[in-house]
Formats: C-alpha cells, structure tokens, sequence
C-alpha cells in the first residue's frame, strides 16, 4: 500500500487497504504544506489497517518519514492485532520499548513454532545504538529481503541482522 496521510489514511493504489484513525489531527507536513501530514499524541493514536493477502508479504520495505517531539518508545508502523499485539508479524519504530535511548528498529517475526503466540518474541531486530534526532523531519526505513533486515535513517543503512527464518511468520 500507500498511504499518503494528507489528512486521512487512505491507500492511494488499486487495492484501496484504507486505514481507519483513532486520535489523530492533520499536521504541516516536512515541506511546509498544510495537511500532508498526521500528527499522533504518542500514547492513543493509531491508524488501522484490516487484514489483507496484499499486507502478508514475503519481503518487506517500511519507509516513513517522522518528526518525534521526544525520545520514548514509538512504535511507528506493524503489523498485528493492535489492543492485544497477538499475530506480530512485522514492525517499524524508536527506542525499542525497555530499551531507552536507543535508536532506530526494524524487524520481522520470524516463521518458528509459536512465533504467533508470544508477543514480543522471535524477533529477528535491526536495531541501531544512535539516538533518534527530537523536533526535525528524518526519513526511517527498514526492509527485508527474505534473508536480512536492514534498517536505514534518511538513506543512510544503520544496522543489517540476518535472520535464521527465510520467511515472514504467516500469524492472521
């Protein structure tokens, strides 16, 4: 999908997965333009996308572009069952939660025995030691390649970790 976030959560290609948001305002965007951005009050916001075949990839590549006004833990962009976090199966953010201070994270779940059923686990994490940058747009990335998660901040790779699972874990 693609979702452009001016001022709603619609997926602009031919599969329409549109998200529905909780919490959230239109915001000036990184270009200075009115409503070509979301802004997200860091601890009830959230947009929802319904499950979908086209969102239960193989391979994977996470790109936003953010502009915290802190350093806590902010899960940016995954895929599970939101309230619960059952079904984990990708995820894109800062500050791993219990881990503050650190930088940039990217991974996938990986495709084990159980994996589905504990959150939080089997977790193959691309996680940068470098403190997100407060108060200034920067663009995250992470993909995923079948074999190696990589983690970019504004073009720049900052972490890769190879994964011991060749697959996604398939948990909805």
């Amino acid at each position: 999908g693609y979702y452009p976030l001016n001022g709603n959560a619609n997926d602009v290609t031919s599969y329409a997965n549109n998200g529905v948001m909780t919490s959230i305002t239109s915001a000036t965007g990184r270009c200075g333009e009115s409503n070509t951005a979301l802004s997200f009050n860091g601890t009830s916001s959230f947009v929802e996308i319904p499950d979908a075949s086209q969102i239960r990839p193989e391979y994977l590549t996470l790109s936003v572009w953010v502009k915290p006004t802190s350093k806590s833990s902010q899960h940016i962009i995954g895929k599970s069952v939101f309230a619960t976090s059952q079904n984990e199966q990708f995820s894109l953010g800062f500050n791993y939660p219990g881990v503050e201070g650190q930088g940039i994270y990217g991974g996938v779940k990986t495709n084990v025995p159980n994996a589905c059923s504990t959150p939080g686990n089997y977790f193959a994490l691309a996680r940068s030691t470098e403190p997100i940058a407060t108060n200034e747009w920067q663009l995250i990335l992470m993909t995923f390649d079948g074999t190696t998660v990589k983690t970019y901040r504004n073009e720049v790779l900052i972490k890769t970790t190879q994964n011991s699972a060749t697959t996604i874990a398939n948990c909805l």
